[in-house]
């Protein structure tokens, strides 16, 4: 059974979690036999003003006993706001809402559902549930993701106290607001605040509200419901608080943190995508991992290679012109298509189309694998070797490059490309004794930054866990 808190009983956790404002009475049902709950978190209860709660936490909506039957209905929103669970009990059965699925007692029903307690069928757009125990009815709305809203509707009046959200407030007395925040009966639904100082919503209507005095926001970027102008706000980035008027700063870009919005400069640097192993950064700078049981890496500034768990190994050659090399796993027994052939060491079929059919021109064979319409201009096979390839910085060419134990991150931990059976390539890589940084820079073991779960270090003495390393 789960206690529904008041504003004077919450958790401190809770309270940035759960937020209380005050917002207007729907009009559609008579507030004294409808209690509704709708949105991302507006309940209506049957008595009194409607308020907000936004919270992934179980509720009580509503508890009581009528002729020793005991009532009970409990909600729970997911991560969009919308109701991801509603759980009724009467009589100890036991009904749950949930995926767009009703279980009774655990057990899927189809509608119309007739059941010696309650009955559960269509009603236009809704779906309704009908006590047959109780003067009640409990109807809802799916849509995509969850419930929309949800009403609860008493026939006649209750003799026994009705617990749980729904339960009777005190619709005389001026609600207490949190922190700095203010009451006010006609106010805007939307309290502006830091990360959003001016709310627009088309057709917005003032209504009861907790909002911040004038010309200031609420700080949304702080524990707490504390009121703060808007040259106050603080920013955010990467998870870490920057105060107004603090900068941070990377190798191609600053911005500084002014009215809680981050003001940059143009990014100096050119566009870049860096693999190591299995981490890439993107062009603009975004870091993932790829999956374990794929392989990424720069064999040399001319070869990208991509080795999976089960053998198969895929080589791009950037430069001088793009082409692309395909090694099928050792063992493959499968099945092999497309306009590399079937690996059979038959070259009489290599020319066999998408259909099956073997043909004898490859402009025909070419096309029966295309994805789209494509032209029919068949080019030239030569490949341009003019190009001179000039290696950046201070790296060097060579024929004879292996990518392992070849860059800075490798010396932080065991570098799975040594593992694999690899041929030497051409390209630039870094001379003999140095390895390559995150910026393409040939740099002495010394002068390497150490990599770690956490992040990267600069060289030198430095704590990490509370350890001096």
């Amino acid at each position: 059974m789960w206690n529904v808190p008041s504003l004077e009983e919450k958790e401190p956790e809770l309270v940035r979690e759960v937020e209380w404002f005050r917002l207007y009475t729907w009009t559609h049902f008579s507030p004294s036999d409808t209690c509704r709950t709708y949105g991302s978190g507006v309940v209506q209860p049957f008595n009194g003003s409607a308020f907000y709660v936004r919270s992934n936490c179980a509720f009580i909506l509503t508890h009581f006993t009528h002729n020793r039957v005991e009532y009970d209905i409990t909600i729970r929103r997911g991560d969009n706001g919308l109701l991801s669970e509603v759980e009724i009990i009467i009589n100890k059965v036991r009904t749950v809402l949930q995926n767009g699925s009703i279980l009774v007692e655990k057990k899927s029903v189809s509608l119309p559902y007739d059941h010696t307690y309650q009955h559960v069928f269509r009603y236009g757009i809704y779906t309704r549930f009908k006590s047959s125990l109780l003067p009640l009815t409990v109807t809802w709305h799916d849509v995509p993701g969850g419930i929309d809203t949800l009403w609860v509707e008493l026939e006649k009046e209750q003799n026994s106290d009705i617990t749980g959200l729904c339960g009777k407030f005190n619709a005389e007395a001026e609600p207490k607001c949190p922190g700095d925040l203010v009451y006010q009966d006609k106010g805007p639904a939307y309290v502006p605040s830091c990360s959003n100082p001016n709310p627009r919503f088309i057709d917005q209507e003032n209504t009861s509200s907790c909002v911040c005095p004038d010309g200031k926001v609420l700080n949304d970027r702080a524990d707490g419901f504390h009121c703060v102008t808007v040259s106050s706000c603080s920013c955010v980035f990467n998870g870490r608080t920057y105060l107004t008027g603090e900068t941070r700063s990377t190798r191609c870009q600053s911005c500084l943190c002014k009215d809680g919005r981050w003001h940059c400069s143009e990014n100096s640097c050119p566009p870049r995508c860096l693999i190591e192993g299995e981490f890439v950064t993107t062009f603009d700078g975004k870091q993932f991992a790829v999956p374990e049981n794929v392989l990424v890496f720069w064999q040399s500034s001319m070869y990208v290679q991509v080795q999976t768990s089960f053998g198969m190994k895929i080589q791009v050659q950037v430069f001088p012109e793009i082409q692309l090399y395909i090694t099928p796993p050792r063992n493959h027994s499968g099945v092999i298509s497309g306009l590399c052939g079937n690996n059979n060491d038959d070259t009489t079929d290599d020319f066999t189309t998408s259909s099956g059919i073997i043909e004898s021109s490859a402009k025909l064979f070419a096309l029966s694998w295309s994805l789209g319409a494509c032209s029919e201009n068949i080019p030239n096979p030569c490949i341009n070797t003019d190009n001179a390839l000039k290696c950046p910085k201070n790296q060097e060419f060579s024929y004879n490059l292996l990518a392992c134990n070849h860059t800075c991150r490798s010396l932080s931990g065991p570098d799975p490309r040594c593992n694999l059976q690899d041929a030497p390539v051409e390209g630039c890589g870094c001379p003999e004794g140095t390895h390559l940084n995150q910026e393409n820079n040939c740099t002495p073991r010394s002068e390497c930054e150490c990599h770690h779960h956490g992040g990267a270090t600069p060289p030198g003495p430095v704590v990490i866990d509370g350890q001096q390393w």
